[in-house]
């Protein structure tokens, strides 16, 4: 297939502060899932682009595979972010034209002789290989909200002469859920900052007793579940995998209550 017909699958990402991909003064080559992609860095943000797709939906069915990448890059210590909503690509109807009016639009800036359309630099987007395409970012808006000192320390000195810190600090549902907020505050994502504050709240919610019959089932699936894992036999072990996670949602659900010295492994 000819590479100018192909379709190329662009990926922009972020990393958590502090976190960066060394040595990209250059884009890298690579091969993602078989085909040939390069990777590079703009100004703190990165870009994953993967080419040879001989349509657009075949670009687009590869966007979770991409995610995954991500993913994996996560898991190993550098949390990435990045939107999976696909720019669309806005194509100009003359590209000698379109350029002419960019640099214009640009104060005078450098323009190829064509352009072919222009896309959201911040989103993923899927053009032709032969396709010039100007992206255009906003970049990461920064707000900074500055405290005087003199009411930076009104509040620690308020909050140190507080009668109940002391408790307070004891309490490990009190910390817990002050870690949880402190980081929820770091979030982007408006749906993840509202998941955590609601962990926030679901940490310090006080634990409620349940009703006696309920409770009296839950004892009897912890001694059936100990006993059914006695009979398992040692090569069964998915069966007993399963039996193990099933008796951990038991003990969450009995979460109010510690689970008998002998049901413990």
């Amino acid at each position: 297939m000819d590479s100018a017909s192909s379709y190329v699958l662009r990926l922009p990402f972020s990393l958590q502060p502090d976190h960066e991909i060394g040595g990209l003064d250059s884009p890298i080559a690579f091969q993602a899932g078989g085909h040939p992609a390069i990777l590079s860095s703009n100004h703190g943000q990165y870009l994953i682009a993967i080419k040879g797709f001989p349509a657009e939906e075949d670009a687009s069915a590869f966007l979770p595979l991409a995610w995954a990448g991500l993913v994996n890059l996560t898991a190993q210590g550098s949390a990435c972010s990045a939107s999976l909503d696909v720019s669309p690509v806005v194509r100009s109807e003359d590209p000698v034209a379109a350029a002419r009016n960019l640099s214009a639009s640009f104060g005078g800036a450098v323009m190829p002789a064509e352009v072919h359309g222009i896309a959201d630099g911040n989103l993923p987007s899927i053009s032709l290989a032969s396709e010039t395409i100007k992206y255009i970012s906003a970049g990461s808006a920064k707000l900074t909200i500055s405290s005087d000192p003199e009411r930076t320390i009104a509040l620690l000195q308020a909050g140190m002469a507080a009668p109940n810190s002391l408790s307070a600090f004891a309490d490990g549902r009190v910390r817990t859920a002050f870690d949880i907020y402190v980081a929820s505050s770091h979030e982007a994502s408006r749906s993840a900052k509202l998941l955590m504050r609601a962990m926030v709240l679901e940490v310090l919610s006080p634990p409620s007793s349940k009703h006696q019959i309920a409770q009296e089932l839950l004892d009897s699936w912890q001694v059936e579940l100990a006993s059914l894992r006695a009979t398992v036999a040692r090569d069964s072990e998915e069966e007993d995998v399963e039996l193990t996670r099933f008796r951990g949602e038991v003990a969450c659900w009995d979460i109010t209550r510690p689970e008998p010295a002998g049901l413990r492994s």
